[in-house]
């Protein structure tokens, strides 16, 4: 896996002469092609882990980003790839996803294989699940955003 070493902060007391604040200083990989991030997220379903914050923290683990980048995980101008458990224009490690007229969204990793199309977590406080044929009837969309 190629992969690229960066620092973001974690736990690191910084005190100014108004506040405190916590500061996340873990160091984590940036997943630099589309094979490493199938791997990846392979890597982090087998290892169970819980995602406080759902799907984007998952992805954002994926790939390496500070999840405070959760939001623009999508891009400005994501594109349709199907519904209805058949996807076109995707290929293995694209993030994905789609927002509901509520407001909510949801994000995953494409793995495109026979028994595990995507890697995603169903909700906060939930450990990653390989999802074996797709979404169904929901309209899934590829994200805009170069990575």
């Amino acid at each position: 896996m190629t992969k690229k070493k960066r620092s973001r902060i974690s736990s690191l007391r910084v005190k100014s002469s108004q506040s405190v604040a916590l500061i996340d200083i873990r160091s984590y990989d940036t997943a630099t092609s589309l094979a490493d991030r199938v791997q990846r997220a392979k890597g982090l379903l087998n290892a169970g882990a819980v995602y406080v914050k759902g799907c984007s923290e998952f992805v954002c683990d994926v790939l390496g980003i500070p999840w405070e980048d959760a939001n623009s995980l999508m891009g400005t101008n994501p594109k349709s790839i199907g519904k209805d458990n058949t996807y076109n224009g995707v290929a293995p490690g694209d993030v994905v996803g789609w927002k509901a007229s509520s407001g909510n969204g949801h994000v995953a990793i494409y793995v495109g294989e026979v028994n595990q199309k995507f890697i995603d977590v169903p909700g906060e406080n939930k450990v990653p699940r390989a999802v074996k044929n797709g979404y169904g009837p929901q309209k899934v969309f590829l994200s805009g955003r170069t990575f």
